[in-house]
């Protein structure tokens, strides 16, 4: 039932039928209880041949960072998957003070369009976030 539902989800974000702007957390397998939820935006995600970019949100159960005023409870990448070439690279990253990317933002990391790429690991975040918005490519 629950590969029906992304199935579903996927089908109707890669098609633009539908608009989500709500985070949706990725499945169980991903998460880290205690530590992390792990989350996308649907309404974010951007299709260019085998290329999918898309925000995608930690959520940290305790706070990061050694100290003021650089401590965060949540971090928002804009990912960019290459679905075919399984791989995926970072373009920028924003910590916020607040949860869900809420609060004041810290300065982030912003790659260049040139960032490397690296290969996706079975059983990872990015395992995760590339099943979601590539399927079974």
């Amino acid at each position: 039932m629950r590969y029906l539902l992304g199935l579903i989800l996927k089908l109707l974000v890669l098609s633009g039928g539908m608009s989500f702007a709500e985070w949706v957390p990725l499945g169980e397998i991903y998460q880290s209880p205690g530590i992390r939820t792990i989350y996308i935006d649907l309404a974010s995600v951007r299709k260019d041949g085998a290329l999918i970019t898309l925000a995608v949100l930690i959520d940290w159960k305790s706070m990061q960072g050694n100290r003021s005023p650089t401590r965060f409870f949540s971090t928002i990448f804009t990912k960019q998957i290459d679905c075919l070439e399984n791989r995926v690279r970072s373009l920028a990253a924003t910590d916020f003070y607040g949860r869900m990317g809420t609060g004041v933002a810290t300065p982030g990391i912003v790659s260049s369009p040139g960032s490397i790429w690296t290969k996706i690991e079975p059983n990872n975040l990015s395992q995760g976030v590339r099943e979601m918005v590539c399927g079974a490519q």
